[in-house]
């Protein structure tokens, strides 16, 4: 082994273990699973959404909100795009300032929900947790009592779309901790046949 520096006054033993915990450190904080090396999935908090269905509009209105971070949504064509895992809630506008309306929604033949139907009134929205990826449309049909009105409309959602920018960025960081890990391990391979 030729002498070129200071570093190489280390010795193969004291070099090993310190590359070696931190080869484990950036692999724990990269979220690899240690026992079976495979990476442990990326938490991600899922998102809470409320659309809002205007049917004092004419067309019928859809606009969307994040509940967690009170911004609104796009919703171009009447269509939600959100991830898998995320709440979704709906809640109608209807006439009058104190509305009464049944609501529900019916999807067919597939559901991004564990059930196909959601029902609803003016006194709590109806929702669920997404289940299941995919591009849906689905009927909405609205009961206003105040005027007797029947609405009904067919929007889409869309399940398993764009990853919100905290994934994207989560998944960036973890691509370059990986790297180093890899960096990491070639100098481990390099000095254990020294």
């Amino acid at each position: 082994m030729h002498i070129s520096s200071d570093a190489s006054n280390v010795s193969r033993r004291q070099f090993l273990a310190v590359a070696g915990s931190v080869a484990a450190a950036s692999t724990l904080a990269a979220g690899s699973d240690v026992e079976s090396g495979k990476p442990s999935p990326v938490p991600v908090t899922a998102a809470h959404y409320l659309v809002t269905i205007d049917v004092t509009q004419n067309p019928i209105k859809y606009t969307g909100e994040n509940t967690d971070t009170s911004t609104s949504v796009s919703m171009p064509n009447n269509t939600l795009t959100v991830n898998n895992g995320d709440e979704v809630k709906w809640q109608a506008k209807t006439s009058g300032t104190h509305p009464k309306y049944h609501a529900g929604i019916h999807f067919t033949p597939n559901s991004p929900f564990a059930v196909s139907d959601i029902k609803w009134s003016e006194n709590a929205p109806g929702g669920g947790v997404t289940k299941n990826p995919g591009s849906f449309y689905y009927c909405v049909g609205i009961f206003d009592h105040l005027n007797h009105e029947i609405y009904a409309d067919d929007p889409k959602i869309i399940v398993g779309g764009t990853p919100a920018p905290a994934l994207q960025e989560a998944e960036v960081e973890l691509s370059e901790i990986k790297e180093k890990i890899d960096s990491i391990q070639k100098l481990l391979r390099k000095a254990s046949k020294e």
